[in-house]
C-alpha cells in the first residue's frame, strides 16, 4: 500500500510504503473473516485499508478490498476525501491481483493512495 502527498506550493512529493502480508483460515462454519492494514500517512495524506474475505458454498472465495483517503492539516485528520471499493472471486487454486486507487478531487490536490496485492487461495 502506498499514499502519496502531492506536495503544495513550494512543498515537494512525499510518499509512505507499508508492505503486507496475511493469511486467513475459512472453513463454512466460520466463512468470513476481516484484516485492517493499519494506516499508512505522507505527510497530511493518510491511506486505510480494510480487506474481507467470504468463503461462498461453492468454496470460492468473495474478496471485498475498501481503500480510505484522507487528507487534511495532519495524518490524523478525519477528513475523508474518497472511499474505493474493489471486489473479486478468486476460485480454489487460483490467484487474483487486486489493485486500484483513491484520489483527492481537489484542485491544485494531487494526494492519492494506492493498493496492490494478491490474493491466493489454497484450497485444502
Amino acid at each position: 500500500m502506498r499514499a502519496i502527498d502531492g506536495g503544495g506550493l513550494f512543498e515537494s512529493r512525499t510518499s509512505a510504503d507499508r508492505n503486507f502480508s496475511r493469511s486467513v483460515t475459512l472453513t463454512h462454519t466460520a466463512p468470513v473473516r476481516t484484516t485492517t492494514i493499519p494506516s499508512i500517512c505522507a505527510r497530511e495524506t493518510r491511506g486505510e485499508l480494510r480487506i474481507t474475505f467470504r468463503l461462498t458454498p461453492a468454496d470460492t472465495v468473495r474478496v471485498t478490498t475498501q481503500l480510505r483517503l484522507f487528507e487534511g492539516s495532519s495524518c490524523t485528520s478525519s477528513d475523508l476525501e474518497e472511499t474505493k471499493t474493489s471486489t473479486s472471486l478468486v476460485g480454489p487454486g487460483a490467484s487474483r491481483l487486486v489493485q486500484f486507487g483513491a484520489y483527492t478531487h481537489e484542485l491544485g490536490s494531487y494526494d492519492w493512495a494506492f493498493v496492490r496485492y494478491t490474493v491466493r487461495h489454497s484450497a485444502r
